[in-house]
């Protein structure tokens, strides 16, 4: 099963808050007859990876849904769904790897802006350029800014030299490229997206494996043709 890991520059990073216990990264003060809101807790995680300086923890985070339902009789507008994530820590590396669901991830980064003890950016990938370093790719996706078809896919050997995919580069914007990649490893089938995911299709005997072939895919081919975006504070609604 693929395996998505979003590659996030560390601002800054508490890791001594987070060693011995679990740490809530939002501050809560409650009254004791109003329900909690989402919160987000980090701590080291009991099974190390052995690879660099990285250390393991485990993200829990909660975040409010919008959604009809029903539970037990009583009708609700929204919920509060809890999502676990895995991170991965390197200080030589000034990086946090954050594997787990897309949407859980996504959220976290946004919360980060706002959250005590963990502060980090996220990464915009110039995948013109991208392509330019590939000796050839086998899978791309296109999003059109104007039109009908908001997004397509194109599949093949030597996808990038079709004519089908000239004329879609003409009109679109590549947001994700799947090609091979030749490590100590061996091939490794990888895809890459625009907003800084490196996802892992082929299966690893190790977690330490799957973090040596992200680092290479960034070394090798994502630095230098990356942005970094700070993640900003959501202003609040004036009253």
């Amino acid at each position: 099963m693929p395996k998505s890991y979003k590659v996030c520059p560390i601002r800054e990073f508490s890791a001594e808050k987070f060693a011995n216990e679990p740490f809530k990264l939002k501050a809560q003060y409650v009254l004791s007859d109003v329900a909690a809101p989402p919160q987000s807790v980090i701590y080291r995680a009991r099974d190390q990876v052995s690879y660099k300086d990285f250390d393991s923890y485990v993200i829990e985070h909660e975040r409010e849904v919008s959604v009809r339902g029903r539970v037990n009789g009583h009708a609700f507008e929204k919920f509060i769904r809890q999502g676990t994530m895995k991170a991965f820590f390197s200080g030589s590396a000034n990086l946090l790897l954050i594997t787990g669901k897309k949407d859980d991830i996504l959220d976290f980064c946004k919360a980060t802006a706002n959250l005590s003890g963990i502060t980090l950016a996220t990464i915009r990938v110039d995948m013109k350029a991208l392509l330019a370093r590939l000796a050839q790719v086998s899978l791309v996706w296109f999003r059109f800014p104007s039109g009908l078809i908001r997004a397509s896919a194109l599949m093949g050997n030597n996808v990038q030299k079709t004519d089908q995919f000239a004329q879609a580069h003409a009109d679109g914007d590549i947001s994700t490229l799947s090609f091979f990649l030749e490590t100590e490893l061996g091939m490794h089938q990888i895809m890459v997206t625009a907003d800084g995911a490196v996802v892992l299709q082929d299966e690893y005997k190790e977690v330490a494996d799957e973090l040596e072939t992200v680092l290479k895919v960034k070394t090798d081919l994502l630095d230098g043709i990356y942005s970094e975006e700070e993640i900003r504070a959501a202003r609040k609604a004036a009253k």
